[in-house]
């Protein structure tokens, strides 16, 4: 199970990285300096960093894992596999509040709707990693 879930959750860093990484671009390139788009921008900026922190450290497990584990090292892959899990949470968490300041660029309705459909979603990862311990 601890595989799969490397697995799944440096595919989706990757893939989280790269939206969150052509959002900055995106937001980068509009005229508009106010002050939601630079915590926009720099919450997005943050989260690319460690999406693709995570995408790094997932494939470095991964790779680790083709073979069985030496036994002294297995407390070494525990504690690699613990900062999987963290920079992965971290980097969703700061995804989706990325997304949600970009609906408060466009209007309140869209950025309060933005802002619950974020907290909503991250409640409900959270809610089924604690369900299902991934370890």
């Amino acid at each position: 199970m601890v595989k799969e879930f490397v697995n799944q959750a440096t595919l989706l860093s990757s893939v989280l990285a790269g939206f969150a990484l052509a959002g900055v671009l995106q937001l980068i390139s509009l005229k508009n300096t106010g002050k939601t788009i630079s915590w926009a921008i720099g919450t997005l900026a943050v989260a690319t960093s460690i999406l693709f922190a995570s995408t790094g450290i997932g494939s470095v497990i991964t790779i680790f894992t083709s073979e069985p584990i030496p036994f002294h090292l297995i407390e070494r892959f525990s504690t690699v596999y613990y900062l999987e899990m963290l920079t992965f949470v971290l980097g969703v968490m700061l995804f989706l509040l990325g997304v949600a300041l970009i609906g408060w660029i466009y209007s309140k309705r869209i950025g309060t709707i933005a802002t619950v459909s974020a907290v909503i979603a991250f409640l409900l990862i959270a809610a089924a990693m604690l369900y299902l311990p991934l370890y």
